[in-house]
């Protein structure tokens, strides 16, 4: 396992670098990335031995060759006429998805080692090591993220419908680009509530006597993902997603661009459809990049600022109304504003998304994509 954590820390590591030179970071936090994931050894399950099989078997890539997008079969083609073995095609594939996202991070994050250490585990890993068409397509959502955030909405549909000839999936951002604007407050905290409700049924639901009964099948498979490892939706990401939406309100930066709320808000959508077929997850993580970047600003000192929501009201009422109330001589309020400091979020960042990648690698030491022990070609 110590060659993914050396990986993942690989950005907090080099932020000396970052401080002389932003440019030789982003290429080397990139380049490492790129080598871990292009160099690895019969990582990545099924997939991997598919657009193995495909790179390597000019028949089979004839055969499939108008059922993968245009530009990923394209890069095929160039690969191979370049000479590259497998693995090399595996760099280039990892260096499209990768150096792009690194690069908007870096540029828009609040705290870019702590972003990118994130980055790592929620989307360099599953994304350069599994789903290489989809990594590719992300590394461009990234770039029309960016431009979106500039108010560049030509620049940001010219990069999506790139993106899309190497995943179709990348065509969910066309219309949220299109119709991207403020959200009216009261709009969003319906949106709030109703995930609220159904986050909070789906876990009790699926914990009790009464939802195996009713729902026997579909919640039975919830436990399952719970208790295995897997890539698709679980209780445990509703109470992420909470603890993420806590954070966001109560250390929100109202300068935010429309864009990353609203991605967050979709995120909230999609994951409730993804209770119900996996296959929404892969929609979900194209708005994932904007919640990665607000809450990166959320637990930046600079940039977070402790507030209400839009609308004047306490984002957490719960907490607001246990504010009178002490412990010890402290005052809730101040025991949560306490929590809330953003180096003690910094911290809580950091060790949450090492346990859960811990967790996520060792549950799935013996499943089909077997990445423990890590492998390397040389």
């Amino acid at each position: 396992m110590s060659p993914y954590l050396l990986a993942f820390i690989v950005p907090i590591a080099l932020s000396p670098i970052r401080k002389r030179s932003t440019t030789a970071y982003v290429f080397l936090v990139a380049g490492i990335w790129a080598v871990f994931a292009g160099l690895r050894g019969e990582i990545g399950g099924t997939d991997y031995y598919a657009y193995k099989g495909l790179y390597l078997n000019s028949e089979e890539f004839i055969s499939r060759l108008y059922t993968y997008e245009r530009l990923f079969t394209a890069l095929v083609r160039l690969c191979q006429a370049l000479g590259f073995s497998y693995n090399g095609f595996l760099l280039v594939v990892a260096i499209l998805g990768i150096l792009p996202s690194v690069y908007v991070i870096d540029k828009r994050s609040g705290l870019a080692e702590l972003a990118l250490f994130v980055y790592g585990i929620e989307f360099m890993l599953p994304y350069s090591f599994i789903f290489l068409r989809q990594g590719v397509a992300l590394g461009l959502a990234f770039l029309a993220l960016d431009a979106l955030m500039d108010d560049r909405k030509i620049g940001a549909l010219l990069f999506t419908v790139i993106a899309a000839n190497f995943h179709y999936s990348a065509l969910i951002l066309i219309p949220f680009i299109i119709v991207n604007r403020e959200v009216k407050p009261g709009v969003r905290s319906g949106i709030y509530w109703m995930v609220a409700f159904s986050g909070i049924s789906i876990i009790v639901l699926s914990f009790s006597e009464f939802g195996k009964y009713f729902a026997k099948g579909f919640f039975e498979k919830l436990l399952r993902y719970l208790i295995g490892g897997g890539m698709t939706i679980n209780p445990l990401n509703f109470l992420e997603i909470y603890l993420i939406f806590v954070v966001l309100n109560r250390k929100r930066n109202k300068n935010s661009h429309p864009a990353l709320w609203n991605s967050f808000d979709l995120v909230l959508l999609f994951f409730i459809f993804g209770t119900i077929e996996a296959i929404f997850i892969r929609f979900a993580v194209y708005f994932k990049a904007g919640v990665l970047i607000l809450l990166s600003r959320a637990v930046d000192k600079k940039r977070g600022i402790p507030g209400e929501s839009d609308d004047g009201r306490d984002p957490v009422p719960l907490l607001g109304r246990l504010g009178s109330m002490s412990v010890r001589g402290k005052t809730a309020g101040e025991i949560t504003n306490a929590l809330f400091d953003a180096r003690v979020l910094q911290i809580g960042v950091f060790c949450y998304y090492l346990a859960k990648i811990v967790r996520w690698l060792l549950l799935n030491v013996n499943d089909v994509a077997v990445f423990l022990p890590y492998r390397t070609i040389l």
